[in-house]
């Protein structure tokens, strides 16, 4: 009888699940693990031979289940609860969480080296290269037992003496210098506004602080990509700051189609999201363009999402700020400035490739600089 009624239940789960995946709308975006999700794949002969098919169709499947938000967070429980360190591309301590490093991609990492030098060779433009280490490196010492770490600082070596005529701006010692102070973000990849300030005054040659900015508190419930990622619960929730020197006249967005203008650069509607890191400059857009008060130069900013919160920086120091995050451009970069803002390389006074270690190692993105 006992077993009667075990296959019983297990069999009433499995056609409750069936009939509520079957009759639940497909979802195009988690909120709550911040990215897209997969759509049902297009169905096509060539596809369906080759497996490809069968492959987008088990990762949709595993995106569009029900209740997938509840069954993330109750496996980091029962992960928790069984000692595991690791879940979801991500490390696990008591207070904060790290990502897993991915390897190095050396015929990426040659490829985007050899681009910034041939952009400073082609435009002569003052070039630096800002690289910023993982918070798994700064705080490899917190991680757990057996975990795998990087030495980033090998790989900043290597970084500085394939560089021609490009300046590259060494954070590692100024952050490890504070990282008792809170400068990475506890749930999310990021930095926080502090950690960008101190990377800034090495670009800059400058000793700004905290008490240099009207500094503003717009969230503490923030719990980024890696509490989403490993669907750790227990992690106290980041703050979002907000650092203001100088005014913005305008802000310029294109998504790369059209252009919108607006009178901030922070984007308040993200505060009421998960997404909040998203307050700083909205999400990864392909070109945005920041004109200030300041009597400053212009700079030229090649991104990733690191360059959002230390955008606000650059406020005080120069006149025009334009970041272009070239994952989301198909134009030769020349082409895109004339057409989008009407501009040329040759107006801008200094250029800044700023990348997180990850994007930087992994990605080849710069085709469109040379």
């Amino acid at each position: 009888m006992k077993n009667k009624v075990i296959c019983i239940v297990f069999l009433f789960l499995i056609a409750f699940f069936a009939i509520t995946d079957l009759f639940s709308p497909d979802r195009e975006f988690s909120e709550w693990e911040n990215r897209n999700l997969k759509m049902f794949p297009t169905l096509k002969a060539d596809t369906l031979l080759s497996g490809e098919f069968s492959e987008e169709y088990e990762e949709y499947l595993t995106d569009q289940f029900a209740f997938r938000d509840t069954f993330v967070k109750a496996k980091f429980i029962l992960d928790k609860t069984l000692g595991k360190t690791d879940a979801g591309g991500v490390y696990i301590t008591d207070d904060a969480l790290y990502s897993i490093q991915s390897e190095v991609d050396e015929n990426a990492l040659s490829k985007n080296l050899s681009a910034i030098n041939i952009f400073q060779k082609r435009t002569g433009l003052d070039t630096s290269l800002l690289v910023v280490p993982s918070s798994t490196y700064i705080y490899r010492d917190s991680l757990p037992l057996f975990a795998k770490v990087i030495d980033e600082r090998e790989i900043f070596e290597k970084i500085k003496k394939n560089l021609e005529n490009v300046t590259f701006v060494d954070t590692v010692d100024k952050l490890e210098e504070k990282r008792e102070d809170y400068i990475y973000f506890r749930t999310d990849h990021h930095w926080t506004s502090l950690g960008a300030l101190i990377s800034y005054n090495a670009f800059m040659n400058s000793d700004l602080t905290k008490e240099d900015f009207k500094v503003t508190t717009k969230s503490q419930d923030f719990l980024g990509t890696l509490s989403s990622k490993s669907g750790a619960l227990l992690i106290k929730a980041d703050i979002i700051e907000r650092y203001s020197r100088g005014d913005v006249l305008s802000c310029t967005v294109f998504d790369g189609s059209e252009s919108k203008v607006y009178t901030s650069m922070y984007f308040d509607d993200f505060l009421n999201k998960k997404d909040k890191y998203s307050y700083y400059l909205g999400q990864n857009q392909p070109l945005v363009r920041i004109t200030t008060d300041s009597d400053g130069g212009k700079l030229l900013v090649f991104k990733d999402s690191y360059a959002h919160n230390l955008s606000q920086m650059m406020v005080g120091d120069w006149s025009e700020i334009v970041l272009v995050d070239l994952r989301y451009v198909k134009v030769k970069i020349d082409v895109l400035l004339k057409n989008v803002l009407g501009v040329q390389v040759s107006d801008f006074d200094k250029a800044l490739f700023l990348y997180s270690m990850d994007t930087f190692t992994t990605q080849d993105n710069m085709l469109w600089i040379k």
